[in-house]
């Protein structure tokens, strides 16, 4: 960001940014401590399951128009304060849970409040910053994506081998409940611009009494760009989710004996119990995390210069970003050690970082500024369900097929179930390059 932006809402930005990392620790830190909550509560892998995956997405889903839709109409900063409270309680409440129901209904409490925060920030930094300047932005929030799950893999695998997963849950979710009230004090509201260059049809929907749910997805459904990018933003999700939620169990499979051997020479270099988790949290979260910070950087600068010379390299700029990153996983998967494996990965996160600031802003020019939390949801909603719901089950059941159907054995069954995933980024990339230019056409400001 540059002298357009005033100092003032710089440091909102900052905020808002650092309630994002809060959001992925929060979110992901559960992944990197499964195994011992597991162990400590007696649970079965059918119970992680649902702990990571459905107890969070399906009211994380659920609630994210209804809190779009109050936060399209109220004072954004105070709706934001109070969900990062709310989800922030459920984290701690998570470190506290002494059974396996006591920890469901607390994820399920973290999926409540954290499916006010994306829109809500979104729409906040919409009206924030002038509309060249609106990817970077973006993009610095979206910051919190790679730091975040690199500080809740690292971070919460080192405190959990040394102090218990309990204390990792406390120490993540204490700190929200400050800053949930701090940017509820101190955040302004800004104006909401009414946009430019929407038809009268289009701003009657948007506006007033008329501005029903209804009319809004009809509004939506009109514009011919909404209706590839949203199977395509479902599409790259199932590629990212699903590889997310099994990239640790690759490793730990494909890797264990180096990782192994890494975990005991740091065990003795720093006097600290490292194992094969804690070392591939720190592996994999550091290297993707940095990497995919630099993609997003880079990619909020490109949009931005792009930007002001056609609408459709927010849709080009993933597009080729998309394709781009099927080989690196594929890479990933097939690399013969630790290390190579570890490089492709980390180019993989730098191209997934370099498509999100263009998409992200793309999704906000679908509508005007009175609608922009709301069909952020929309697009959330199809990430969470598709790509959260989906993306994880269809490897689980193809690595189960290849395995136990094929008797490719659990390592190679997982490989080859990852690598079918991630053919699904060329229909996603497609539908993005046929949008382009619907897309330039239908903008709004």
């Amino acid at each position: 960001m540059d002298d357009q932006i005033p100092w003032a809402v710089r440091r909102i930005i900052l905020l808002l940014t650092l309630i994002s990392v809060l959001n992925f620790v929060d979110r992901q830190i559960i992944n990197i401590l499964a195994e011992a909550i597991k162990r400590d509560l007696a649970l079965s892998d059918t119970h992680i399951g649902i702990l990571t995956g459905m107890a969070f997405a399906f009211f994380y889903a659920a609630l994210s128009l209804p809190a779009a839709r109050l936060a399209d109409r109220y004072h954004r900063p105070r709706v934001l304060g109070a969900a990062v409270v709310v989800w922030s309680a459920f984290t701690v409440l998570c470190g506290m849970a002494q059974n396996f129901v006591q920890l469901a209904l607390a994820r399920m409490g973290v999926g409540v409040g954290e499916s006010a925060c994306t829109p809500t920030a979104h729409s906040l930094i919409s009206d924030y910053v002038p509309l060249n300047k609106r990817a970077s932005a973006i993009a610095l929030y979206q910051l919190g994506v790679p730091i975040g799950s690199m500080v809740g893999m690292a971070v919460g695998g080192i405190v959990a081998d040394n102090y218990g997963w309990r204390a990792a849950l406390l120490l993540v979710g204490l700190p929200g409940l400050a800053i949930g009230i701090l940017v509820a004090l101190i955040a302004p509201e800004p104006r909401r611009d009414k946009g430019e260059g929407e038809s009268a049809g289009a701003a009657a929907a948007a506006n007033g009494p008329l501005s029903s749910f209804a009319k809004f997805i009809a509004l939506l459904a009109s514009r011919r760009s909404a209706r590839m990018m949203l199977p395509a933003y479902g599409l790259s999700s199932m590629v990212q989710y699903g590889g997310y939620a099994f990239v640790a169990s690759f490793f730990l499979r494909t890797h264990n004996q180096e990782l192994v051997q890494w975990a005991g020479s740091i065990s003795a270099f720093l006097g600290l119990p490292f194992g094969p988790v804690s070392m591939i949290g720190i592996l994999y979260g550091v290297c993707s995390g940095v990497m995919a910070g630099i993609g997003l950087w880079l990619g909020g600068r490109i949009a931005d210069a792009g930007g002001e010379k056609s609408m459709t390299v927010m849709l080009t700029l993933p597009a080729w970003a998309h394709l781009a990153a099927a080989p690196f996983t594929i890479g990933t998967l097939f690399a013969p050690s630790l290390l190579p494996a570890i490089i492709c990965t980390s180019f993989h996160a730098f191209l997934t970082g370099l498509s999100a600031p263009a998409y992200f802003a793309s999704i906000l020019g679908l509508v005007d500024a009175r609608n922009r939390a709301t069909v952020t949801a929309v697009f959330l909603i199809v990430s969470t369900f598709v790509g959260l719901g989906l993306g994880p089950l269809l490897i689980g059941l193809l690595s189960d097929y290849f395995n136990h159907g094929l008797g490719f054995g659990s390592m190679d069954g997982l490989r080859y179930s990852l690598t079918a995933l991630a053919a699904l980024a060329i229909p996603s990339s497609a539908l993005l390059f046929l949008s382009r230019q619907d897309y330039a056409r239908e903008f709004v400001r």
